[in-house]
């Protein structure tokens, strides 16, 4: 009697000629250039003897992202799922409420048109009556069930800060209410008075980001204005150590502190497998396997509770440091390697690269909101467990190695990842190229005086 589908509006450019529209619509293909770029509204609609009518629902998205054949967001999109469980819980609603009238009386297509009308406008799905703070600590029991107690220290201190907000600016927090206002006034209270960078201020919003698609899920709430909040851009420096350095920290003098000692081991063993904090923590014998090729560790790396199964190499300098350890593992639960706490594993590791002389000056240009923030510290400041996953792929890369190769034993999905190394790479060219050409040459600059200034234009 009566069909519904999603229908997106304003898919094309103005202008696009209306061909090139019934060419693209008949062969189900979209030619990207004719597609308009900004977010339109998604309709629902209605077909029922002979008639077409359309409804506006409060949904938006960019026509990249929207599947004309399926007239459904594309799976590539960012929010499909969220998006998706909407579109199919208003669909389930409208089609309910025209059965239940049909059931009691004949029912003519301007009943069909009023009750869709009825029930896209007034009677999307209610949300369920939890105040916002309240359905955070859902949020985090659920979340703290089976996370990592560095992803649930993260959690605890971003809802200390959304109550710090709260309380400090007199900002009454609903779901309502979550706007660009509020994003505007959290960004800069993030800023200004929690003195935060840019880079930490965006890890901010992607948790509360997570956070607002867990209540949009479940029911708590319509608003999808947060979808719309900018993203703040800012450029992650890799700094990382190279093989020299790594070689001053093997090479120094410990024996006289036994935790530190312990700490620069873990820390290499770090750099020669570039894997996580949380999984050279987890570390056990049965993990390790010899082959024909050498020993392996075949690890099961755990991120967002998603497990992957990734093979890393253990070369003779790694396997020297688990026979440092490997036979007290039992007096550590069956763990390999003795690892602290990270935050104390970060602070000791700092304090050993301070001994091995790593003290280059670092400068660093970052942005709080607008403001710019020049950075000059020691280099051993900057480092920590992860500097070691970061050294591992920056002197894998300059070694020559395939950045495929790096992704497979380090777990990275994502190639884009492999972009912020290539800088690195071109910088330490420069730098090999300055050392190998001066090597035996300390008068190479009195000889380039006596030859002239280049001129650059």
């Amino acid at each position: 009697m009566y069909s519904l589908n999603f229908y997106l509006d304003k898919t094309y450019r103005v202008g696009t000629d209306s061909k090139v529209i019934k060419q693209h619509l008949f062969k189900k293909k979209v030619n990207q250039k004719h597609l308009n770029l900004r977010k339109t509204s998604i309709y629902l609609w209605c077909s029922m003897l002979g008639t077409k009518t359309k409804f506006r629902t409060q949904f938006r998205i960019e026509p990249l992202s929207w599947d004309i054949k399926k007239q459904r967001p594309k799976k590539a999109y960012e929010h499909y799922t969220t998006l998706n469980i909407l579109l199919s819980r208003l669909m389930k609603k409208v089609e309910e409420n025209i059965m239940a009238v049909q059931l009691k009386e004949m029912v003519t297509v301007e009943d069909i048109h009023e009750i869709i009308k009825q029930t896209v406008n007034d009677n999307l799905p209610k949300p369920k009556s939890q105040d916002f703070f309240s359905v955070l600590d859902i949020f985090l029991n659920e979340k703290f069930e089976d996370v990592n107690p560095n992803t649930k220290k993260k959690y605890q201190t971003f809802k200390k800060v959304l109550h710090d907000f709260k309380k400090e600016k007199g900002y009454i927090l609903t779901f309502s209410n979550i706007n660009e206002q509020f994003h505007k006034s959290f960004t800069r209270y993030l800023a200004e008075d929690k003195n935060l960078l840019n880079s930490t201020i965006s890890k901010y919003w992607s948790s509360f980001s997570v956070l607002m698609n867990y209540s949009v899920k479940n029911g708590y709430t319509n608003n999808m204005e947060y979808k719309d909040f900018k993203k703040i851009k800012y450029e992650t420096d890799v700094i990382f150590l190279e093989e020299y350095e790594l070689e001053a920290i093997r090479t120094l003098d410990l024996s006289k502190n036994h935790g530190l000692n312990n700490v620069r081991w873990i820390f290499l063993y770090m750099c020669y497998t570039g894997q996580r904090y949380a999984d050279i923590r987890g570390l056990t014998p049965s993990e390790l396997q010899r082959t024909e090729d050498g020993l392996e560790w075949r690890l099961f790396q755990r991120k967002n509770n998603k497990p992957k199964m990734v093979t890393i190499p253990i070369i003779f300098e790694a396997e020297k440091i688990l026979n440092m350890f490997i036979n007290e593992s039992e007096s550590r639960n069956g763990r390999v390697l003795p690892v602290l706490s990270n935050q104390k594993m970060n602070k000791y590791i700092k304090e050993i690269c301070k001994k091995a002389k790593i003290t280059e000056t670092i400068h660093q240009v970052k942005y709080r909101n607008k403001e710019r923030v020049e950075i000059n510290k020691p280099k051993y400041t900057f480092i920590s467990c992860h500097s070691a996953r970061r050294s591992f792929v920056s002197n894998s890369l300059m070694r020559g190695m395939n950045p495929e190769t790096i992704m497979k034993i380090t777990g990275h999905e994502d190639s884009s990842t492999m972009n912020l190394y290539k800088k690195i790479k071109s910088s330490f060219a420069m730098k090999e190229y300055r050392r190998v050409w001066s090597n035996g040459n300390e008068n190479s600059t009195e000889s380039n005086q006596d030859g002239g200034n280049i001129s650059l234009k």
